[in-house]
């Protein structure tokens, strides 16, 4: 396989990303910027929101469908932020504190001007959860809920989306500061979209497998914003 064919996943990867990155944020002003980490795992966290081909599942969460603590963990794993062994609501607090993430009592939050972009809300009860990131002015992304579409995908535009901001008895957030290497850090998963480990020798096919324009005009866009000639 060439070095270009090599490419091509990942050039279709930030293609997507940068696509649904704009066309989710074009009409609201940034909060201030959070670390480069969670900029990364918000920017996936609303590609995914934005492709209603992923929608909410707890049965199959890891991909195509997500509940709201998977999403949240393999936002932040795209991004190259460990999380441990964190899988649900219940553990999800104990095991983003030992890789970076600060825990802040909702007492000391209080209400919405007190949070920061990249924040993880967390609600724990006894039998249940629930967890959005903060996008900042007043908006979250998260997994919310089926809406009585148990099949694959977002039947509704619904299940996972960038929406208003909404208090859920939340206990507190988990906000990342961590200034220095992560403690155990992954890679990023590049490139992992439907269908996922999927190999291709040709551009084409890569783009045609996601439902993205595989014209020559289109593709001259995708290779000048990677730095790809010829």
């Amino acid at each position: 396989m060439n070095v270009f064919s090599k490419k091509v996943t990942c050039i279709v990867s930030s293609l997507i990303l940068y696509k649904a990155y704009t066309s989710a944020f074009s009409s609201v002003m940034y909060a201030d910027a959070a670390h480069e980490k969670i900029e990364k795992a918000l920017s996936w966290a609303v590609s995914i929101a934005n492709d209603d081909s992923h929608g909410y599942s707890q049965k199959y969460r890891d991909g195509p469908d997500y509940d709201c603590s998977s999403l949240v963990v393999h936002a932040l794993n795209y991004a190259g932020i460990s999380t441990g062994s964190a899988l649900y609501t219940g553990n999800l607090k104990s095991e983003l504190t030992k890789n970076g993430f600060t825990w802040i009592p909702w007492s000391q939050i209080n209400n919405v001007s007190n949070l920061q972009r990249g924040d993880i809300l967390l609600y724990r009860g006894s039998d249940s959860g629930h967890t959005e990131f903060y996008l900042g002015n007043s908006q979250n992304v998260a997994a919310h809920g089926t809406y009585n579409h148990p099949e694959t995908g977002d039947q509704t535009g619904k299940e996972i989306s960038v929406a208003a901001y909404w208090y859920d008895n939340w206990n507190g957030v988990l906000r990342y500061n961590y200034s220095g290497p992560d403690p155990d850090p992954v890679q990023p998963q590049s490139g992992c979209f439907s269908p996922c480990g999927a190999s291709y020798t040709s551009i084409v096919e890569a783009l045609k497998s996601i439902d993205v324009d595989s014209s020559m005009t289109y593709r001259k866009q995708i290779a000048a914003a990677n730095g790809i000639s010829g």
